[in-house]
């Protein structure tokens, strides 16, 4: 078993809310609490609160019968991680504080860590173009309803080529139906039909797609345009990907820095601080503040050195939080629990706070380069990239399905997302529009 300690004195009480829920079966004077920050599959983060009367005594912490630590602490909160554990399995913690003269203090938390998911998983891949084109993000709503938006060319049976791409695809659990979505452009009143690059679902009828300039909006009857990026030309803030918490709050990233927030019924261009492309947006509220944690990648990869630019966004402000020296093109997390960032390998943190990062290069879980990750939860995580790689991680390893899903010329890392057992990544093989389905085998 491994074990770490962290000791905050006001950090780590703000950051877990000093919850009270702590189960105290004592019978000495004074509180402590005794708490779980997190709970993992392998690992648990526990919470010692002691009051001040108490600290510089000496502690004792119990997994069962097992002495983990001790100690004295220094400090009112401290934060322990206990690690290496077995996955769906109950643990006892008592913490122990003596007095002397056989006086003691007992406080317990039971435990139960979290199970490890399937890497059982069947694929297939689909075609959804004949004369070129790739798919560039995915909106999974259910096993029935699946949407992708892109660029889809089709040749005819007389083999005449479309003069205009299809820009969605929908999936109805039989077979994928294609359709064309119409915009105008600068200056003009007429629309016509491109391709879409991002795709945001809330459900059947509320979806939101943008192309590299037009944010458009589903409402179960018919598309409407909600906002439109582009004030002059020539135009340089090509929208790519996007990111909501509802209707209300809309954030669509793109090139040079761009940054912008629809709010229902405006758009602004938020100062990202930033030049670089934007590769991923990704948010999720943090059940110990209430509030969402979003990040976004900003990434220079045009010129030696190579750098990305780490960005959280709060409402309409922008802060540049971090620099990495490697290229890292997707982010994906937990909030309060892990942070990922895949690219040049995967890499991974517990908070923001820490000062290094685990890596595991490139050549380790992955063989190529990674375009993105997705996940439902710190035990079920997806990764995909070139040459239709995928990877998957259950809480506990990783499992990598290259020599399950045929090797192709193309790439399945322009988008993922996620069901409980099906998992959608979408790209291209050979320059036709490819999306790849992956279902876990359910043993009954």
């Amino acid at each position: 078993m491994k074990l770490l300690i962290l000791g905050f004195v006001f950090i780590i009480c703000s950051y877990f809310g000093c919850r009270e829920n702590a189960i105290d079966t004592g019978t000495g004077t004074g509180i402590e609490f005794l708490t779980a920050g997190d709970v993992g599959v392998t690992d648990v983060w526990l919470k010692i609160t002691l009051p001040y009367s108490r600290i510089h005594q000496p502690i004792t912490l119990k997994r069962d019968t097992t002495t983990i630590l001790n100690t004295t602490f220094t400090t009112i909160d401290t934060l322990v991680a206990d690690e290496q554990l077995l996955p769906h399995h109950t643990y006892t913690y008592t913490l122990i504080q003596n007095f002397g003269k056989g006086m003691k203090h007992e406080t317990h938390l039971t435990l139960t860590t979290m199970d490890t998911t399937s890497h059982n998983f069947t694929w297939q891949t689909y075609i959804l173009s004949n004369a070129g084109g790739d798919i560039s993000d995915i909106a999974y709503i259910s096993d029935t309803n699946i949407w992708a938006v892109g660029e889809m060319y089709i040749r005819d049976s007389l083999g005449i080529i479309e003069d205009q791409p299809y820009a969605i695809a929908r999936w109805d659990g039989l077979k994928w139906t294609r359709q064309k979505i119409f915009y105008h452009d600068y200056g003009t009143i007429q629309t016509h039909a491109d391709r879409l690059y991002c795709i945001y679902a809330f459900g059947s009828n509320d979806i939101y797609v943008c192309s590299g300039a037009n944010l458009l909006h589903w409402d179960g009857t018919r598309w409407r345009e909600k906002a439109f990026f582009m004030t002059d030309i020539p135009f340089n803030g090509q929208v790519s990907k996007m990111w909501a918490i509802d209707g209300q709050h809309i954030y669509c990233v793109g090139r040079n820095g761009a940054i912008y927030f629809y709010n229902g019924t405006r758009w602004e261009k938020l100062n990202s601080g930033t030049t670089y492309d934007i590769e991923d947006i990704y948010g999720s509220k943090n059940p110990m503040t209430g509030e969402f944690e979003i990040y976004a990648l900003a990434v220079q990869d045009s010129y030696l050195p190579v750098q990305t630019q780490i960005l959280k966004i709060k409402g309409t402000s922008v802060l540049k939080i971090s620099e990495l020296p490697n290229v890292y093109l997707s982010i994906w997390f937990v909030p309060g629990k892990k942070y990922y960032l895949v690219g040049d390998g995967i890499i991974w943190k517990y908070s923001w706070s820490d000062t290094s990062w685990y890596h595991k290069p490139i050549g380790t879980i992955t063989r190529y380069g990674t375009g993105c990750i997705r996940g439902t939860g710190v035990n079920d995580i997806f990764t995909a990239g070139s040459y239709f790689e995928v990877t998957h991680y259950n809480g506990r390893d990783w499992y990598n399905y290259k020599d399950e899903i045929p090797s192709s010329y193309g790439t399945v890392g322009a988008g993922i997302d996620m069901g409980k057992n099906t998992i959608v990544a979408g790209g291209y093989i050979d320059q036709e529009a490819a999306i790849l389905i992956g279902k876990r085998i359910i043993f009954r």
